[in-house]
């Protein structure tokens, strides 16, 4: 997993960053970057971000997909923004792909909730996000051609 032949991690390290053992860990870190509100968070920013110095090593440290802040992490901040800056179309959409994703993850962070996101590959159409609300959980599905 990751993008760049798995140099850097994806959304999907939501899964473990949000898990009940790290949400804490997590959410420290997130109001500590970005504000209390997480006003200066954007899609794609916490997993390049995070800094194990501060708070516990991310779950990625000890593997291949330790993050590093090179062409393939900037590549994949651009995809988050550039990419995914298309009309959402999915379920609790009220925005872009790119304005949603952004607004369930710091909304899910902040509330301390365990985010399970999944990727699903399409092969015509573009990409579109979905939400989910669940009683132990939000699911976010992200659908799109993928790379």
């Amino acid at each position: 997993m990751g993008w760049g032949g798995g140099k850097f991690p994806v959304i999907s390290q939501l899964n473990v960053l949000t898990a009940p053992g790290r949400i804490q860990d997590t959410q420290q870190f997130f109001i500590g970057k970005y504000g209390l509100q997480g006003e200066n968070y954007h899609l794609g920013d916490l997993c390049f971000d995070w800094e194990p110095a501060i708070v516990p090593a991310p779950p990625w440290a000890e593997d291949e997909d330790n993050p590093r802040k090179d062409a393939d992490a900037r590549d994949w901040k651009k995809h988050c923004r550039n990419d995914l800056n298309v009309p959402n179309t999915g379920s609790g959409a009220k925005g872009t792909v790119y304005e949603d994703l952004t607004r369930w993850i710091k909304d899910g962070i902040l509330q301390g909730q365990h985010i399970k996101y999944r990727y699903k590959r399409i092969t015509t159409g573009t990409w579109r996000a979905d939400r989910e609300v669940r009683p132990t959980h939000l699911r976010i599905t992200v659908h799109g051609p993928g790379w």
